[in-house]
């Protein structure tokens, strides 16, 4: 039981850290559409 347990809580942290990988990611991303727009945009 107790090691059901914890394997739940490692599943658990390790989606957390891919949700952040993901959305930080998804910043990065939009963070250079915007660059490409803007420079795209000035010219």
């Amino acid at each position: 039981m107790g090691l059901g347990r914890h394997i739940g809580r490692d599943l658990q942290a390790m989606v957390s850290d891919w949700k952040i990988a993901l959305f930080s990611k998804k910043l990065l991303d939009i963070a250079l559409i915007v660059r490409v727009y803007l420079a795209l945009k000035i010219r």
